[in-house]
């Protein structure tokens, strides 16, 4: 189980890590800068995602918006 605390304040990148995460159930990961770099893919057991969340205006809600997309079936 994960869970995020004020995920309407996850940042794009962080957006962008967590996808595939719930979809493909892999990470994604860059190491090391420029040419040198290579990219590794990490399998992950399945797993839940619980985020919570305060906003009191309408953009913070439609900030996660993504996130539910993807999650659901």
């Amino acid at each position: 189980m994960l869970f995020i605390d004020e995920i309407h304040r996850l940042s794009p990148v962080w957006k962008k890590v967590l996808y595939p995460a719930m979809e493909d159930y892999q990470l994604d990961i860059m190491i090391g800068e420029g040419p040198a770099a290579r990219s590794i893919k990490i399998d992950l057991p399945p797993f839940t995602l619980i985020g919570a969340t305060t906003p009191r205006r309408l953009s913070d809600v439609a900030a996660a918006r993504p996130l539910w997309d993807c999650a659901a079936p």
